[in-house]
């Protein structure tokens, strides 16, 4: 190399080329060792010339800038209690950090090992890629029906937003369903691109887990088995899906109703409508879900065998419906009216030659619930029932949202049966079908409150697991209505929470929505295909 640049430097500049020999190399070595070993002082004084061994570190000179943190308003937060508003960029730094963990806490895996974290532990994420069987667990954070302790204050809700739900894995179309896994560590979100995505919901980054890609199968509803091992997932075709999550496997089921002698020889309706209970605990585990059809039928199937078990038609078309414990179902009808039907009466006698459910072998009561005289003849488009058992929420075309007292309804109906049996039992000339009928007219339970902040069609309500929250949301667009399309409702005070959504909230467009297990995120499908997240900064859990 070294001759190289000899000979090329002498073509440039002029003069002879030195050439080195390997004898040459060895003594210029010599020559530098013995003269480093003879004279190790000047050694050590160049040294420190060219590497300046001994100069003074310099200061940062970053560190006499200051900044303002009331210019922007996101650092207004970091100099709360501070009497001087400028701080330098070292404390700057140390702020922004403090302000991190308040928001965000460590995570498990960065815990010390007296904290109780196991150093050799696997991450969360890496755990889940690996294995489904965390996922279709529910002992790790069943339903407690218990948030942080203290009751949810009414007039102000601390709530933030976090990244999307879907921003690992955004989409273009709308979303039409959204739904945590019992346990709380997935999500499903699918809509109009006829597809299902599956992710983890940390509040960070939200990784994106698996996606369930369908043919002419856009995703209309989709729901998780009580047990939390299947994916349930329809839409406006004549079959649904049922997807194994330990299994990774998708299986399409179109003989659903091979039980149902009505349906035998029949072209199968359209199932879009899924409707699967919410927030049931492990001791209280249901074993149906149901579709609703045209003309009022109501398909309950079954979650273990996957197939019909009844179809029962009420008078009517049913726009919507809801489970309102383990044992009844409630259904909202045109004109104002809900039905309420007994699950096991469904699932138990059928009529004998028709193959179906009679009339007598019905336990169905219908009750005429008016959100108020405005709303008389107004169908019933939703409709929620708590998990305590306490309320019932209705929402009609108009806008109205009521809340009824469903438990006193449930005493006073226990009443009129007793009543009613003794009165049959004394009475030999009554039959039973006659006192039965008798029994099953009751008036409509009380009501609470009555909501009219909403001016358009009631698309969506929704209690949180402790029953403190309501959810109600309507399709209008924001730009043309004069009122927010989605509210909050405190249920015990029967108010609306003032500070949240802001006219800022991007909720014009709402399509779908949910609760996690505990109510840590509310999760808001929209229709350009964002699925906001929520953290709801009451609940400790998630």
């Amino acid at each position: 190399m070294f001759e190289e640049e000899a000979e090329l430097s002498a073509a440039l500049f002029g003069g002879t080329a030195v050439k080195r020999t390997k004898q040459t190399k060895w003594n210029e070595n010599a020559m530098k060792e013995d003269e480093y070993e003879s004279n190790d002082e000047e050694w050590k004084q160049e040294l420190r010339r060219r590497y300046r061994v001994d100069a003074p570190i310099p200061k940062d000179p970053d560190d006499t800038i200051l900044i303002d943190t009331k210019k922007n308003l996101r650092t207004r937060k970091l100099s709360y209690g501070m009497r001087d508003k400028k701080v330098t960029v070292s404390m700057f730094i140390q702020k922004l950090r403090e302000q991190f963990l308040r928001i965000h806490a460590l995570p498990r895996w960065a815990l010390p090992d007296e904290e109780g974290q196991d150093s050799d532990e696997v991450s969360p994420l890496t755990d889940l890629l690996s294995s489904a069987e965390s996922l279709v667990s529910k002992t790790t954070t069943g339903f407690t029906g218990k948030s942080s302790g203290k009751p949810l204050p009414s007039g102000y809700i601390s709530i933030r937003g976090v990244p999307d739900a879907n921003r690992s894995k955004p989409s273009s179309t709308r979303i039409n369903t959204v739904q945590f896994h019992p346990n709380g560590q997935l999500f499903i979100c699918g809509g109009a691109n006829q597809s299902l995505d599956l992710f983890q919901i940390n509040g960070h980054d939200n990784p994106h887990f698996h996606t369930l890609q369908f043919r002419s199968f856009p995703v209309m509803s989709s729901a998780f088995t009580s047990d939390g091992k299947y994916i349930i997932i329809s839409s406006t075709k004549h079959h649904y899906f049922l997807h194994d999550i330990a299994a990774q496997q998708t299986q399409a089921v179109s003989d659903w109703g091979r039980m149902i002698p009505e349906l035998k020889g029949m072209e199968p309706p359209p199932l879009s409508t899924l409707v699967a209970p919410t927030f049931i605990s492990s001791s209280e585990n249901q074993p149906f879900f149901f579709f609703l059809g045209d003309g009022g039928y109501i398909y309950l199937m079954s979650q273990q065998s996957h197939q019909c078990v009844n179809a029962v038609r009420v008078n009517g078309d049913v726009s919507c419906g809801c489970f309102i414990n383990s044992q009844q179902i409630a259904l909202g009808v045109n004109e104002g009216r809900v039905n309420v039907l007994d699950i096991r009466m469904m699932g138990g006698k059928r009529g004998s030659g028709s193959g179906g459910i009679n009339d007598s072998s019905v336990r169905c009561f219908d009750s005429d619930l008016f959100v108020d005289q405005g709303g008389i003849g107004n169908a019933v488009t939703a409709i929620a029932a708590s998990p305590n058992g306490k309320y019932l929420a209705t929402g009609t075309e108009s806008g109205h949202v009521a809340l009824y007292d469903w438990e006193s309804r449930v005493k006073e109906y226990h009443d009129e049966s007793s009543l009613s049996s003794s009165s049959s039992s004394s009475s030999s000339s009554s039959s039973p079908s006659s006192a039965f009928s008798t029994s099953l007219k009751p008036k409509g339970p009380p009501v609470v409150h009555e909501f009219d902040n909403l001016r358009t069609s009631v698309t969506h309500l929704l209690f949180n697991h402790t029953s403190e929250l309501l959810l109600s949301n309507s399709a209008s667009n924001a730009s043309t209505s004069a009122t927010a399309p989605f509210r909050l409702s405190h249920v015990e005070s029967a108010s609306v929470f003032s500070n949240w959504p802001k006219q800022t909230t991007p909720f014009s467009l709402c399509t779908a929505a949910a609760f996690s297990p505990h109510s840590g995120y509310m999760a808001v499908g929209t229709k350009k295909g964002r699925v906001l997240l929520y953290r709801l900064n009451h609940f400790k859990n998630t």
